[in-house]
């Protein structure tokens, strides 16, 4: 006779009841960071029906796109001089701080590896950032997140 182990969702995934959806996430950073301004004056949001099969319950995919996206360009910022010159570029291109993390996390134009770089950089103290900014590069870099 087979002998079977049950194990609660709570021991397998710690972080289960704790785990936000990306989108929260974005929009949490988003006030963290930028303050007052208006969301939907720089990002809209997509949202797209989906099923994972035929007969599943119909879920969304809900993904931020940024309003302006032809203005932002990669490039390859590795230095942490270059990446903050980059950032700050970036930043009053789009006429707000932190622009150039969530361009990252959209990933369309700026790699990911963009906010990897900085929270390693900030980890080790060679940059800073406004410190809302810094939690999230904090945040990112113990459970990254992107769309």
């Amino acid at each position: 006779m087979a002998t079977y182990t049950v194990n609660r969702i709570g021991s397998a995934y710690p972080n289960y009841l704790n785990h936000r959806i990306s989108i929260q996430r974005f929009i949490d950073d988003w006030a963290a960071i930028t303050g007052n301004l208006k969301l939907s004056d720089h990002w809209d949001i997509e949202v797209r029906p989906y099923r994972d099969h035929e007969h599943s319950p119909q879920r969304y995919h809900i993904v931020p796109r940024p309003v302006d996206l032809h203005k932002f360009h990669h490039s390859d910022a590795t230095e942490f001089y270059i990446l903050m010159t980059a950032c700050n570029a970036i930043d009053a291109l789009a006429g707000y701080k932190g622009a150039w993390y969530f361009q990252a996390l959209y990933g369309n134009r700026l790699s990911s590896d963009t906010i990897r770089i900085a929270a390693d950089g900030l980890k080790a103290g060679r940059i800073s950032f406004i410190k809302p900014l810094e939690a999230a590069l904090i945040r990112w870099s113990e459970e990254s997140y992107s769309f």
